[in-house]
């Protein structure tokens, strides 16, 4: 790979982990005020992490568990899906789920698929 190639890539990817979304949780917060969750654009690993699991309520409760972070973009729960699963209301799992997931609503087929890319689909095209 080309040096530009390498350096335009890394700059694409500055400018994507720039890009920090927030939302409250008001049922999660405690002394009258929302639990604020911070979620950075998604790392592949995390990406990885997440499409591995079948179970859609079990993906929602890894996508709590590996991209809820607080505004120092250190993550809430750390290795505690099971946790999430087993004390969180299912409805407040797909909740917060779909909202820290809004940026990759494009890219999954309803069977978990990765379906679409930047337009390139599943098979590369």
């Amino acid at each position: 790979m080309s040096r530009d190639l390498i350096e335009r890539a890394e700059a694409l990817k500055a400018d994507l982990e720039g890009k920090v979304r927030t939302f409250e949780v008001p049922e999660l917060g405690e002394r009258g005020k929302p639990l604020v969750i911070h979620v950075y654009p998604i790392t592949t690993k995390e990406l990885q992490r997440i499409i591995g699991i079948a179970d859609a309520i079990e993906r929602a409760a890894m996508s709590i568990d590996v991209r809820a972070k607080d505004a120092d973009g250190r993550r809430i729960f750390i290795n505690e899906r099971q946790d999430i699963m087993r004390g969180f209301p299912p409805a407040l799992i797909l909740k917060i789920a779909r909202r820290i997931n809004e940026d990759m609503e494009s890219l999954f087929t309803d069977d978990g698929a990765i379906d679409n890319v930047d337009g390139i689909d599943a098979a590369g095209k």
